[in-house]
């Protein structure tokens, strides 16, 4: 904890000493106004995608403090995805544990723009991005869009097993035997009680197996048939 607190206060200096070296933030108007704690919270939530070309392609905030940093060459590099864990420490800087920080310069509804410091190799990079639109703004999507933790399958005790969802339609799974992975989800009915997954930069496929199906969703629960091993597997999960 407190080697924690020690990086996060080099890294607000540094970000500081950027302001004062000449960072401008851009005039306020009706939508744009100075990044602040408040303004970054009601905002932040969603999927940015990242602006030119650059390492990164995108970046996500989860409203439970998760986020993703995405690697734009996904081919070549296996360590393409970051999960993290997020606080504002200040009034426009967010700090993403063992990642770096972002010093947030302008920030409006759906765009952003912010300096990144990355931890491991001190690179810096002045960076703009676009938020995207949610998959849907439905009752189902807000419930789906969570961290859920695998209490079973097929009536077995699971050991230990996370999945996540978000409405910007990112998956993530992280299995007892230490084997994460990053992919995409979509809806594949108007019902909105089946999905498709992928993890390896296929297609979305509603009529292949990377499917669950039958969902049942309520606030604290997940209920479904998972296919994608081949066999229809009854999974449950919680959200708690």
């Amino acid at each position: 904890m407190k080697n924690k607190i020690m990086k996060m206060e080099i890294i607000k200096k540094k970000m500081i000493a950027f302001v004062l070296i000449g960072i401008t933030i851009i005039s306020c108007n009706k939508e744009e106004i100075e990044p602040n704690i408040d303004v970054i919270n009601e905002r932040i939530h969603g999927k940015w995608i990242i602006e030119g070309v650059n390492e990164y392609s995108s970046i996500e905030f989860k409203k439970d403090g998760f986020s993703f940093v995405r690697k734009s060459e996904i081919n070549v590099d296996p360590d393409f995805s970051t999960l993290g864990i997020y606080e504002i420490v200040e009034n426009n800087i967010i700090y993403i544990a063992d990642f770096g920080a972002l010093l947030v310069t302008r920030l409006t509804e759906d765009s952003i723009s912010f300096t990144l410091e990355v931890t491991r190799n001190n690179a810096v990079y002045n960076l703009t991005a676009k938020k995207i639109t949610p998959i849907s703004n439905s009752e189902q999507t807000d419930l789906i869009s969570k961290s859920w933790i695998i209490e079973s399958i097929n009536g077995q005790n699971s050991q230990f097993g996370i999945v996540m969802l978000t409405n910007a339609g990112t998956f993530y799974s992280y299995t007892q035997n230490a084997i994460e992975n990053y992919g995409s989800w979509k809806w594949c009915n108007i019902e909105e009680t089946k999905i498709a997954i992928t993890t390896n930069n296929s297609n979305l496929d509603c009529n292949g197996i990377q499917v669950i199906e039958n969902i049942v969703l309520t606030p604290n629960s997940f209920s479904g048939i998972d296919k994608r091993n081949g066999t229809s597997d009854v999974l449950i999960m919680k959200n708690n």
